[in-house]
């Protein structure tokens, strides 16, 4: 089986009227970041694992790098979290499908191969890992490299 878009129309109403809440709340939180520069005002840390253990998640720094990418500093948005650009696109993804949706009342549906389908997730758990040991790693936003698990780390990582 072959990858393939297929347009299905809505079964039920209420499935396309979710599209709007969808397409206002993604466009709101990409404006708000677009808007506020978290990288020069940041807000408070809501990170569990940062807050509880002070060990940053793979997400962390992600808000900022956001509003790096927005404002064409993509250099700096990577030192603060990769994984800033495939979200933004992500939203933008999201954005533009559910428009379509909404506009033709039609779902886009993506039929793939059942190896695609499995694999999938444990692809986004590698990159999700993968990120975190860069973050782990080059931290650029606080002391976490002068604390032990720091500092362990950067013996593997050499000078």
């Amino acid at each position: 089986m072959s990858f393939r878009v297929r347009m299905v129309p809505f079964t039920r109403p209420r499935d396309r009227a979710m599209r709007l809440p969808l397409i206002v709340i993604v466009g709101l939180a990409v404006l708000l970041v677009a808007v506020w520069n978290p990288a020069e005002n940041p807000g408070p840390v809501l990170c569990g694992a940062r807050l509880g253990f002070g060990v940053p998640c793979p997400l962390c720094g992600g808000t900022r790098g956001a509003g790096l990418v927005l404002r064409g500093r993509v250099g700096e948005s990577i030192a603060y979290n990769p994984l800033a650009i495939p979200a933004l696109l992500f939203a933008a993804w999201l954005i533009l499908r559910a428009s379509i949706e909404y506009v033709r009342g039609e779902q886009i549906l993506f039929d793939r191969p059942r190896w695609f389908r499995v694999s999938t997730p444990y692809a986004i758990a590698l990159v999700l890992v993968a990120n975190w040991v860069y973050l782990l790693m080059y931290r650029v936003e606080d002391d976490f490299g002068t604390s032990w698990m720091g500092r362990l780390i950067a013996m593997w990582r050499g000078p």
